[in-house]
């Protein structure tokens, strides 16, 4: 087992999330000094990977507002459509999904509002 301990930081800009790999497996979170990440691992790793994220843009989502398809019975498989981001700077930029449950149907609330929260 690995744990990395996050002593501090220089130029981290407010509210940017840490992601260490180590190997396959990867952890994120919010910056905070003394935040910890840990690893199960047999053998010590030599290196891991640390990457720095920043907010670019956020949306949330309705479900009810993507396109539905449906197999030849019927039954929903699937939504999609293009969600518009606002981004920080004030522009936009587009993202096309694909929203597929797996095991049981996709949800819905009764009146339609099904909500996804994206990035925030």
């Amino acid at each position: 087992m690995v744990d990395i301990t996050v002593r501090g930081a220089d130029g981290v800009p407010d509210r940017a999330h840490l992601s260490l790999r180590v190997g396959d497996v990867r952890r994120q979170m919010q910056f905070k000094p003394g935040g910890h990440f840990r690893f199960d691992s047999t053998v010590s790793p030599r290196s891991f990977v640390l990457d720095v994220f920043q907010k670019v843009g956020s949306a949330q989502v309705c479900l009810d507002d993507l396109k539905p398809i449906s197999g030849i019975d019927g039954q929903l498989l699937h939504r999609e459509g293009s969600v518009d981001v606002l981004l920080a700077s004030g522009s936009s930029m587009k993202v096309d999904l694909q929203i597929t449950a797996l095991g049981d149907s996709l949800p819905t609330s009764p009146s339609g509002g099904g909500v996804v929260d994206a990035a925030q």
